[in-house]
């Protein structure tokens, strides 16, 4: 495999979430989206694309001499995620799909991974309010932030209705907003945010301006780097007459290579 180095060029392909709790936001919504229409959906998805928010630094200009560029914090975010059956529903060739885990394969709702998660009675996938086995398929989730401040719950509503008539080929099947306390505190009482863990290559010093350590290997989290354990994570691959541009790096073991 490719050896990869995760600086910005690398970052700009990696979803900001993956690298940020986004604690400059007080707000969150979620919409649980269906596929309708394959190839509009798909314009629609290009047409996203620029606005989705990457793991790129914050600090777009250069600062002072011997100082650090602020950052620019952004206001509004956009991210998305698929279920298997959302890339099943966009196009995703059969190849490709069948080189996914077999946990995402089967889904949290096939019968004997719901036992071994878990999920029994009161948790039964067929009590749940969202997908589950009663409900429509949810194939992409759109998740957005808003709200700099924690009294500013309107920037989330007007981004998700701006988003919403924005939609093209795929309808909403649920939606939901969150927040995050003024005090941050989570809903038990405890400081919310204090544990996150510091990635390599992601996080290279500390709010003291301190050196990392014992950064968790980037492997825990990103496609094709390197695990804890020395061992790349099992990994979906594209056949190579499915990637035009040669834009994702050879690999000849999809199931994890040996250092």
């Amino acid at each position: 495999m490719t050896t990869l180095v995760l600086d910005d060029t690398i970052k700009q392909d990696i979803q900001g979430f993956i690298t940020s709790a986004y604690g400059h936001t007080y707000f969150a919504g979620y919409l649980f989206l269906a596929v309708d229409d394959a190839e509009k959906a798909r314009a629609w998805l290009k047409g996203i694309l620029p606005n989705v928010l990457s793991a790129e630094s914050w600090r777009k200009e250069s600062g002072a001499a011997g100082e650090k560029a602020p950052k620019i914090y952004p206001r509004e975010i956009i991210n998305i995620a698929f279920t298997y059956k959302g890339l099943r529903a966009i196009g995703l060739s059969d190849l490709a799909l069948k080189s996914f885990p077999a946990q995402m394969q089967q889904g949290m709702t096939e019968t004997n991974r719901a036992l071994q998660l878990g999920d029994t009675q009161e948790s039964d996938p067929a009590n749940w309010e969202v997908g589950g086995t009663k409900n429509p398929d949810v194939h992409i989730l759109l998740i957005l932030h808003a709200g700099m401040t924690s009294d500013d719950s309107v920037a989330i509503e007007r981004f998700m209705t701006a988003q919403k008539e924005a939609l093209s080929g795929v309808s909403v099947v649920h939606e939901e907003v969150g927040y995050r306390r003024a005090d941050d505190k989570e809903l038990f009482g405890f400081k919310d945010g204090i544990a996150q863990p510091k990635v390599e290559g992601v996080n290279i010093r500390n709010r003291h301006d301190e050196a990392i350590t014992n950064p968790v290997k980037a492997g825990e989290f990103i496609l094709g780097y390197k695990t804890a354990y020395g061992l790349y994570p099992t990994v979906p691959v594209v056949p190579a007459d499915e990637d035009p541009n040669d834009i994702l790096p050879d690999l000849s073991f999809p199931h994890g290579t040996y250092p």
